[in-house]
């Protein structure tokens, strides 16, 4: 019954009611907390302003949001309710006092909510989610200040605390080398493909050196670096020459060696045949597919370049799904992303039909079989 009370309720104002017949149904049944603020919202659109007020002053909105005082009124009518709570918590029957429970990592967080409240009046939703991304890197009750006096206006993106357990831990080491406003910094402008790549190349270095030296060192470059695409420049640099003495003479046995000198579109196909390619290319596109030597020399991902009268414009990688080829990168020089989405659909495309084609053909199983013969 308490499902279609609130079913009748959402729908109510397309009932073409007067606001006197709305706000009599409001006042007659008991509905739940996510159906009154989408009431709420819906009655601000219809300009019902007794229904608003009676809304705002309903035991169930003032149980569970009256740690937001004043901003209440804005925070609803923004839609800042439906905004937050699907992102983070799967069920709506979460309160706010919950969910800063489990920012601060306590129940007694009543110092914390006119703060809060505060800040949500200024920058919506934003600070509690920001609060609940960082709580995973920082005290939070220690730093709350600092925190609640930066910019806010930014969503930190969300993907950085679905990272694997060895990618988090390695995420929380450059972030405990640099400031609170560095961190918010850094993970604003956080992109996982570099950050992955960064770490590969952090394990590299870390082989052949003392991870206190590497350590040290990604500290200094810190200091002048503010986005993880700058750290992963610093990286590629930095790992140059050591991949050069180690992978430069690995043959790759790439399975795609079929597609060498192949036109696409309006460029040709170049498949690396050694290390000291891969080295080659990632140096002339400031890139670190120099790192990806040994996954392709195990036959774990495939690599080409596509160029233009022998200059390269992209490096693809192809990995195998289900026995087919997909293009899983797609990056430009300075390990620009400009064509992994739309832009590069024409090419991908095409490439799928030339690699479709070739698997049906002698020649496919003539290259794959000299492919074998050179393992």
């Amino acid at each position: 019954m308490s499902h279609i009370k609130d079913i009748f309720l959402e729908n109510i104002f397309d009932f073409k009611l007067s606001e006197k017949e709305v706000h009599a149904y409001i006042y007659a049944f008991d509905f739940d907390r996510s159906s009154l603020i989408k009431a709420y919202q819906e009655s601000i659109e219809k300009n019902f302003p007794n229904t608003t007020k009676a809304i705002l002053k309903n035991e169930h909105l003032i149980k569970e949001f009256s740690f937001l005082g004043p901003t209440l009124e804005y925070f609803l009518s923004r839609e800042e309710y439906s905004k937050l709570m699907p992102l983070y918590f799967k069920r709506l029957d979460f309160s706010y006092e919950s969910v800063l429970e489990e920012i601060f990592r306590t129940p007694h967080i009543h110092s914390y909510k006119k703060r809060f409240g505060l800040a949500i009046k200024k920058y919506g939703t934003n600070v509690i989610n920001n609060a609940w991304i960082l709580k995973t890197f920082v005290d939070l009750p220690l730093t709350l200040d600092q925190f609640l006096a930066l910019d806010q206006s930014i969503l930190l993106p969300d993907e950085v605390i679905s990272l694997n357990s060895n990618e988090l831990e390695f995420l929380k080491l450059i972030l405990d080398l640099v400031s609170l406003q560095k961190k918010i910094k850094l993970l604003t402008f956080f992109k996982r493909d570099d950050f992955i790549d960064i770490k590969r190349m952090f394990d590299l270095l870390v082989e052949h050196n003392s991870i206190d030296l590497i350590t040290n060192k990604l500290k200094n470059e810190l200091r002048v670096t503010s986005s993880f695409e700058e750290l992963h420049e610093y990286f590629v640099t930095e790992t140059f020459e050591l991949e050069n003495t180690i992978y430069s003479k690995t043959i790759l046995n790439q399975e795609v060696l079929f597609l060498q000198g192949l036109d696409l579109l309006d460029l040709k196909i170049e498949v690396p045949i050694t290390g000291q390619d891969l080295m080659y290319t990632g140096k002339i596109m400031h890139h670190c597919v120099g790192s990806y030597v040994p996954s392709v020399a195990k036959g774990h991902t495939q690599i080409i370049n596509l160029t233009r009268n022998g200059k390269i414009y992209f490096t693809l990688e192809l990995k195998k799904d289900n026995g087919r080829y997909e293009v899983t990168q797609f990056k430009g020089k300075y390990n620009s992303s400009t064509y992994e989405g739309a832009l590069g659909d024409t090419y991908r495309e095409e490439l799928y039909k030339i690699i479709s084609s070739s698997y049906s053909s002698n020649d496919f199983l003539l290259a794959c079989q000299k492919n074998h013969d050179l393992r």
